[in-house]
């Protein structure tokens, strides 16, 4: 009998293994396309600035040295920048003719985009796309517009990530137009924390 009882154990610690495969979770959190700020294959919440909120990230004031009065500054290829919207430009906003109106996704009757914000220039010259990712304490909106105009007060063609904001935002740009990229840091309804932008270049 002993013999049998080995062979039967065996079996059933095998059934037993077998089912966990079977019931293993392969799925990921995510949306539906690349505008999501979900990172496929993860699971759990994504990563945050959390312990990083108490204390302003030191940050230069906008318009420093050669650069344009809005912008704060430069952001090069594989650089990731940690700053606060405290102390930014004003010059954004989602009123009637104003520069967000029509390209930010909230329209004049959204979250307030009146600033601060903080705005970046990085020149993207001999590369096809760049990946985005910005991390945030409070609800942010990224945009990004490619255009000779620095500083626009009026309607600009601009692109975004998510319409209503978010701690976790990403996106792959394809470029096109001068080179010059601006990305915009826009604090929704006033909110002034610290983020983390990171930008990686490649070609197709």
């Amino acid at each position: 009998m002993r013999p049998l009882l080995t062979a039967l154990f065996v079996f059933v610690a095998g059934c037993d293994f077998i089912t966990d495969l079977g019931s293993k979770d392969t799925s990921h959190s995510g949306g539906s396309g690349p505008h999501s700020g979900d990172t496929p294959g993860t699971t759990g919440p994504p990563p945050t600035l959390v312990e990083d909120c108490d204390d302003p990230f030191e940050t230069p004031g906008p318009g420093g040295g050669d650069l344009p009065g809005c912008v704060t500054a430069e952001i090069s290829c594989g650089e990731t920048i940690r700053h606060t919207i405290t102390g930014g430009s004003t010059v954004f906003e989602n009123s009637p003719d104003h520069a967000w109106e029509q390209c930010s996704g909230q329209g004049p009757f959204g979250d307030d985009l009146s600033g601060p914000e903080r705005v970046y220039r990085m020149d993207t010259t001999g590369y096809d796309y760049v990946s985005v990712r910005l991390l945030s304490c409070e609800r942010t909106q990224l945009l990004w517009y490619q255009t000779a105009i620095e500083c626009p007060e009026e309607n600009v063609i601009c692109s975004y990530v998510t319409v209503d904001g978010s701690t976790d935002q990403s996106d792959d740009i394809v470029l096109g137009g001068s080179g010059i990229l601006w990305f915009v840091v826009e604090g929704l309804a006033g909110a002034r924390g610290n983020f983390e932008l990171s930008v990686e270049c490649g070609n197709q």
